[in-house]
């Protein structure tokens, strides 16, 4: 069974002082995966990343909340993290396997640093992992601007080698007919 993980799309994320590349973009793809997940009762399950006091992320302030765009139901489970891993000491994993997934959407923010390091541990643990190409998002960096990263990412996690099935990495438009079907 699929489930759909939403990583680190939180407000303190998408502030004007750090632009994410297609953040609108992003959060529309992102909704149409929630949407189709829904369709076939695909559980979706949220990633939010727990900052340290007096960051951008700190538990109870406005920008640990998730995106307000994101189409989230109370009844998403919602696995906070401290660590760019959302494997890293959370019940990510016994979550996923309570709702009986063994096959993921990856999608979110920062594509470089929490979804890259978390669809690499989901694929470890043995998950049939997909990522949706354009549905995650990220800054410039200092070497490269976002859409380089992104490609990278994108091309790297096709070409890494697991010991279970590949990565798939898919735009949404192809990844809306798998999660509809149940």
């Amino acid at each position: 069974m699929f489930a759909l993980l939403v990583i680190d799309m939180q407000a303190g994320l998408f502030s004007p002082q750090t632009p994410r590349f297609d953040a609108r973009g992003v959060v529309r793809r992102i909704n149409e995966l929630i949407r189709a997940a829904r369709k076939s009762a695909t559980p979706v399950v949220f990633v939010r990343h727990a900052g340290r006091p007096g960051e951008s992320l700190e538990p109870g302030t406005p920008g640990w909340e998730i995106l307000p765009d994101l189409d989230r139901a109370d009844s998403d489970p919602v696995v906070d993290k401290a660590a760019c891993d959302a494997f890293c000491r959370t019940n990510l994993h016994a979550v996923l396997q309570g709702l009986g997934a063994s096959r993921l959407v990856l999608a979110g923010c920062c594509t470089d640093f929490c979804v890259d390091t978390t669809l690499r541990a989901a694929a470890s643990l043995g998950y049939e992992v997909f990522a949706a190409s354009d549905a995650h998002t990220t800054a410039d960096r200092p070497h490269l601007d976002a859409e380089e990263v992104i490609r990278h990412h994108n091309w790297v996690w096709e070409e890494l080698i697991t010991p279970e099935s590949a990565i798939r990495v898919l735009p949404t438009a192809k990844l809306l007919p798998l999660l509809e079907v149940r």
